[in-house]
Parts: C-alpha cells; sequence; structure tokens
C-alpha cells in the first residue's frame, strides 16, 4: 500500500469530494495506519470546532452592515450544514475505525477462509508412494474440499507423516474445532529444519492464536512473520494493526 495523504485531502474526505477509488484508498490507508486514523479524527473534530465557532460569532454579531438578515440567515444556514456535514464523518470515521478494531477473531477467520489448502500434488508421500497411498490422499482432499474434515482426520492418521500432511491435519483439526492439536501441528512444521511450508504454518498459528483469542501469542507470531519478512507479512501488518486499535478501546 504506497498511499499517501495530505491536510488537504483530510479537508477533502471530510467534505466528501473523495471519488470512489480516492474514498477506497484513503480507508484502506485508515485500516493499516492506525495513528494516521487517530490523527484524522483530529483534524475532523479541530474543522467542527472552527465551524461551530463561526456559527456562534454569526449569532453574537447578528446583522452586518453590508449583509440583509435574509442573507446572514443563509450563512448561518450554511455554515450549520457544514457543522453537520463533518460531524457526520467524524461518527462514520468512529464506526469504521469500531468496526476495524472490533473482532480480531472475525478477521482472522476471514484470512483463515482466503489461505490456500495442500493440494493432492503437494502431499505426496515420497518417491515409494504406492497407487493406493495415492487414492487415500486423492479421497482426503475430496473429503476437504466437501468440508468433511472428520472423515479426512480419520484417513490422515493412516497414511506417512510430511510436513504437508501436518498442514492438512492441522487445518481439520482447527475446523473441528480441536484447536490445541492445530497448533500443534503447525507448531511442529515450523520446528522442522527441513519444512518447506514454514512460512504459511506460522501464518496458521497466528491466526489460529487469533481464532483462540490467545491475542498475546498471536501478536508475538505475527511479529515474527513481519520481522522476517515472509510472505503473509503485509496481511500480518494489517491484524497486527488491528490488535492494537482493540487495546486501544
Amino acid at each position: 500500500m504506497s498511499f499517501s495523504f495530505t491536510i488537504k485531502d483530510i479537508h477533502r474526505y471530510a467534505n466528501k469530494e473523495f471519488s470512489e477509488q480516492e474514498l477506497r484508498n484513503f480507508e484502506q490507508y485508515l485500516d493499516a495506519n492506525p495513528d494516521f486514523a487517530q490523527e484524522v479524527e483530529l483534524v475532523l473534530m479541530g474543522m467542527a470546532r472552527q465551524r461551530h465557532q463561526q456559527m456562534l460569532e454569526l449569532r453574537n454579531n447578528h446583522v452586518t452592515k453590508k449583509e440583509t438578515p435574509r442573507a446572514n440567515n443563509f450563512i448561518w444556514l450554511k455554515i450549520a450544514a457544514s457543522v453537520v456535514l463533518i460531524l457526520s464523518v467524524v461518527g462514520i470515521m468512529n464506526l469504521f475505525l469500531r468496526e476495524k478494531a472490533q473482532s480480531p477473531t472475525e478477521l482472522a477467520m476471514q484470512h483463515w477462509n482466503n489461505t490456500p489448502i495442500p493440494q493432492t500434488e503437494g502431499l505426496r508421500m515420497g518417491n515409494a508412494q504406492t497407487s493406493d497411498q495415492a487414492k487415500t490422499l486423492q479421497t482426503i482432499q475430496n473429503y476437504v474440499a466437501q468440508k468433511e474434515y472428520t472423515l479426512a482426520l480419520n484417513l490422515l492418521t493412516t497414511v506417512p507423516i510430511n510436513s504437508k500432511i501436518l498442514e492438512l491435519e492441522g487445518i481439520c483439526y482447527m475446523e473441528t474445532k480441536q484447536y490445541d492439536k492445530g497448533v500443534a501441528d503447525f507448531q511442529k512444521i515450523i520446528d522442522n529444519p527441513n519444512a518447506d511450508n514454514k512460512d504459511i504454518a506460522r501464518w496458521r498459528l497466528a491466526l489460529a492464536y487469533l481464532i483462540m483469542q490467545q491475542n498475546d501469542k498471536a501478536q508475538t507470531t505475527l511479529q515474527e512473520i513481519v520481522n522476517n519478512q515472509e510472505p503473509y507479512s503485509q496481511e500480518a501488518t494489517v491484524l497486527l494493526n488491528n490488535l492494537h486499535l482493540v487495546k486501544k478501546q
């Protein structure tokens, strides 16, 4: 996300002058940058206070020499409308921040469902794999695709274990709410020096902790992903920011 925004952009946001694409970019940036989101909220509140002060000054000064009562009332109504507009944007902004920060578990589930599942080719049991074993793996894959996770687990216990099998087993344990077993499988992959799927296992582990509402462990794991610049580091950054917002509420 390579966007940058200025005070002028915040004023354009407050006055609803953004195009649809600009608004999407702005809200994506808010999502990933909680400090900037707080700055936007402060600017909006400052704008509302300033225009409210203008309203009070108009009411106190009444009619100037150059303005008729009707013209003065028009200006007063115009400023009042701008205050209402900005306060409505502030309200939307607060709702936006609450929605983005209210449920790390919900966000984790969305990421979990979007993370790819190991395919049959990646589940090979070595060069000595028999045709029967290949059929078993295909059956397991079909069960997972059909969300028949318990049936898949029953078959997974009958095949030789490798890191990809462990990953699939961990997924099935999580889907059947056997969270501790799922976490254990992902940790085994991470601890295996020969595993070539450590990155996705660490990502799965972080999501598992969020789903289990073990946010401190999730934060540590997400930070490792970011520090190691692993494939899911951008998504991990968004989830870390989400956790940060939740802790501040």
